[in-house]
């Protein structure tokens, strides 16, 4: 590349790096003035993001404020079938917690950055841990409809961009992150420990991203499972990625919600929040026993 464009392409990322950053602070400033008082009492150091059809578990937050996304300076906004678009600030089992009800996907017109954002306005606020949840296809042998799985990796190569393309802001993380293991490993058995003795039967799995939002082919769905995926959804991989830049600590939990392979009709979006809406009660009373254990 000539000298003249890559410094104008770095001028342009440096330009845009600005714009973001401005942004994410005051979308964090907006959230201090909003939730005042209250968000100074709580100090909340976990955000829960809730996926498909999984809104209602935010009825367990006591002590609580909220507000649309929509009404949030930059913040990303949800259109997806099952995503509220709401943000609670509260208690859950008497922890401090941030829950976002519903998330932005790609598929939906936003880059991986602006996506991601909101980690970034949750990491100025002070919060270090990321608890995960989406609605998944599974695709492994194992998995059956309504299963809950644990992800102990995932794989994002599919994934159509990155949110640590262009310049990196060394105030939230390295160049160059790496975790072979990004979620985290302490927290998975603690999950599996809780579970065994509610005699519930908990799955292991690695999760992949793909852009949707068409849902996978058969011969796409066969390609992944060969390859040693479990379970397939269209999110959660862009925020692990930058929770792991900013060093948090993750748990990530799939409700399986369909299983294509096993299935003789094509998969629906309604479909998928039924079963997610089923399974979440379940799901419900697991992550109420977590947050209470859990040492953030």
């Amino acid at each position: 590349m000539p000298t003249k464009q890559r410094d104008e392409l770095f001028k342009k990322q440096i330009e845009e790096l600005c714009d973001h950053k401005e942004r994410i602070i005051l979308c964090a400033k907006y959230l201090k003035e909003k939730f005042g008082s209250h968000l100074a009492w709580l100090k909340p150091k976990v955000v829960i993001i809730l996926g498909s059809g999984l809104g209602p578990l935010a009825n367990v937050v006591t002590d609580k404020k909220s507000i649309l996304y929509k009404k949030i300076p930059f913040f990303p906004n949800s259109t997806a079938p099952g995503h509220e678009g709401r943000l609670i600030i509260g208690k859950i089992g008497g922890v401090p917690v941030f829950v976002m009800s519903g998330r932005t996907h790609g598929y939906e017109g936003v880059s991986a950055k602006e996506i991601t954002s909101p980690l970034r306005v949750f990491h100025l606020l002070g919060v270090r841990n990321l608890i995960v949840t989406n609605a998944c296809g599974g695709i492994a042998d194992n998995l059956k409809l309504g299963d809950i799985m644990v992800i102990k990796n995932h794989n994002g190569l599919l994934m159509r961009d990155n949110p640590l393309t262009g310049a990196n802001d060394e105030n939230f993380g390295p160049r160059f992150p790496g975790r072979l293991y990004p979620y985290d490993q302490k927290w998975q058995t603690l999950f599996h420990e809780m579970t065994e003795k509610m005699k519930l039967k908990i799955k292991n799995g690695v999760f992949a991203a793909v852009p949707g939002p068409n849902y996978e082919t058969y011969e796409e769905l066969i390609f992944l499972r060969k390859n040693g995926v479990s379970g397939i959804g269209m999110s959660t991989v862009y925020e692990a990625i930058v929770a792991t830049h900013q060093n948090w600590r993750i748990l990530g939990i799939s409700i399986v919600t369909d299983c294509p392979l096993d299935q003789k009709t094509d998969v629906t979006s309604d479909e998928v929040i039924k079963v997610a809406n089923k399974t979440g009660r379940t799901l419900k009373k697991l992550l109420v026993k977590f947050i209470k254990k859990a040492d953030f």
